[in-house]
């Protein structure tokens, strides 16, 4: 499932953003540029790609249904998967722009963001 699994191991930028200790003037420049935008754009398809995973899983389990017979929900979790992990990307190339090389390598880095002061 998508909770489970992260898609192409991107960091979330929700969290780590608050490790970084940046001045005020950047944090108000993510916060606008990011964390008011990606969330409200990633988080309905994530909710669609869960439930649409909980019927494909129903439907496996309940009904024994076949691949063919789920190939339309089938591609349709993958264009939302697609489209979540587009969004995650350009939310990353985006803190890329609005950081210094620094502070973007402890963001991606998880140890780095588990030891910072």
């Amino acid at each position: 499932m998508l909770q489970e699994v992260e898609l192409l191991s991107l960091p979330h930028t929700q969290l780590p953003v608050a490790i970084l200790q940046l001045p005020e003037e950047q944090r108000e420049q993510i916060q606008q540029a990011l964390l008011k935008v990606y969330p409200q754009r990633i988080m309905p398809r994530v909710e669609r790609a869960r439930a649409l995973e909980q019927r494909l899983r129903a439907a496996v389990l309940e009904r024994g249904a076949t691949v063919a017979e789920l190939a339309p929900e089938l591609d349709e979790l993958a264009r939302l998967e697609r489209e979540i992990s587009e969004l995650r990307i350009e939310a990353l190339g985006r803190l890329r722009e609005l950081t210094t090389a620094e502070q973007f390598a402890r963001l991606t880095d998880p140890e780095a963001a588990e030891v910072a002061p």
